[in-house]
């Protein structure tokens, strides 16, 4: 049992560093809602839900924001890519939540493993309170993906005197995930799922 995993704040692009609720009218544009806002910028949401989770599983000693200046096992470093309602899709919208993560060996500060967690679900209407249910649907569903990943992805092997500079002692392929689900191929959406009730 590791004796911690520190999250940093997400990473992300500027325009979902806000409190703002991303839309996308095309593939290549970012609005957002006119009346309605996140509690907090959407990063500072996302690390919550993730220590939040961590600390759920119960199979780790601790868990901390890095700011908190633990020492720990390792830091899991997420990018926030994708945190939008996309809606050149049609109506109502298709929300999609994509995160890479690094999980980062420390004191060493080796990469041991790279993750991609997406997924999609489309609004049962296009109202606000709707499209939020989408989001924590997707959301709720790339983090669990990225939890269960981060338990199972074994320490890397550790490195030997004999070769200082070879790369497979630090990275074993079998932890660079890509899970990509129900997420629209061009310009088909027919296998995104509606919102659970």
């Amino acid at each position: 049992m590791p004796a911690a995993r520190c999250s940093r704040r997400p990473s992300n692009r500027t325009s979902l560093n806000t409190g703002r609720i991303a839309i996308a009218l095309t593939p290549t544009s970012t609005d957002y809602y006119a009346k309605a806002a996140w509690t907090d910028r959407a990063p500072l949401m996302v690390q919550t839900r993730i220590v939040d989770s961590f600390e759920n599983t119960r199979k780790i000693v601790a868990v901390a924001r890095e700011s908190i200046g633990i020492r720990s096992n390792y830091v899991l470093q997420p990018d926030l890519r994708n945190f939008e309602a996309l809606y050149y899709y049609g109506k109502p919208p298709i929300v999609r939540v994509r995160i890479i993560a690094k999980l980062v060996r420390m004191p060493d500060r080796q990469i041991i493993g790279v993750a991609s967690f997406e997924r999609c679900v489309r609004a049962r209407a296009d109202t606000i309170p709707k499209v939020i249910e989408a989001f924590d649907q997707a959301l709720g569903s790339v983090i669990k993906r990225l939890v269960a990943w981060t338990l199972r992805t074994p320490p890397a092997r550790p490195p030997s005197d004999d070769a200082p500079y070879n790369i497979d002692r630090y990275r074993n392929p079998a932890n660079a995930v890509v899970d990509s689900e129900n997420c629209p191929k061009g310009n088909d959406a027919s296998m995104v799922p509606v919102t659970d009730e």
